[in-house]
């Protein structure tokens, strides 16, 4: 249930970041400093997800803030990085 409440969440920020970034509100300054906000984010949903995973959040974050639609599915495909046992 977990999983399935994250790939909602994502697929709504998705959808709520396309509608954001239009042309229409490329001019307002205010609409687009709350967009890079949003997209700042946006990019820890695969961070998270790779962190989970056993991967470097921070890494994934900035992937996600630069291609978040790359890094999503990427995240998602990733496996999962074996523990070390002490």
């Amino acid at each position: 249930m977990k999983t399935l409440a994250r790939y909602s969440v994502a697929l709504l920020s998705l959808a709520l970041a396309i509608q954001m970034t239009l042309p229409a509100f490329r001019h307002n300054m205010v609409l687009g400093s709350l967009t890079l906000l949003f997209a700042m984010a946006l990019a820890w949903v695969p961070a998270n997800i790779a962190r989970d995973k056993g991967h470097d959040a921070v890494m994934w974050w900035s992937g996600g803030l630069c291609a978040w639609f790359i890094a999503l599915p990427l995240a998602l495909l990733i496996r999962e990085k074996p523990r070390k046992q002490w």
